[in-house]
């Protein structure tokens, strides 16, 4: 049997590259999961550890560095191939939170990241952001 992790944003999206296979043997769902990646980019890297959280944490072996995630077992989905008769169970989770979420889709590809997390990472004025406008008053 094969286990598979498929990581997704919190409002439902495919993470593209945030896939990954497992060594667990069960999971289920509503179940608190940790997701490890290397992360080279030293701004990612301080920022994590300004932030201080419990649910995002650096970790250091050697001179590589692993940024830790919570998250949450969203659906477990048990497969059979018809060819071979082997098993695959696909998990999908979801970061804990949108800290997570940015700090997960900064480390897979910063251009694929809300560019407001971008900046703050890279410590440069965010994009603007356009205000709606409210009625004027009667």
């Amino acid at each position: 049997m094969t286990l598979v992790i498929q990581a997704v944003t919190i409002a439902g999206e495919i993470l593209e590259g945030a896939r990954w296979p497992s060594g667990l043997m069960w999971v289920q769902e509503g179940q608190s999961l940790t997701l490890s990646a290397p992360v080279k980019d030293r701004d990612l890297l301080e920022y994590v550890r300004r932030q201080a959280s419990r649910d995002c944490l650096v970790d250091r072996d050697g001179k590589s560095h692993t940024v830790s995630m919570a998250c949450r077992v969203e659906k477990v989905r048990h497969m059979v191939s018809t060819d071979s008769g082997a098993t695959e169970t696909l998990v999908t989770v979801c970061p804990i939170n949108r800290f997570v979420e940015g700090v997960l889709t900064y480390a897979l590809k910063p251009s694929m990241c809300d560019p407001r997390f971008a900046a703050a990472v890279r410590r440069e004025p965010g994009p603007e952001v356009k205000k709606p406008r409210g009625r004027p008053a009667s």
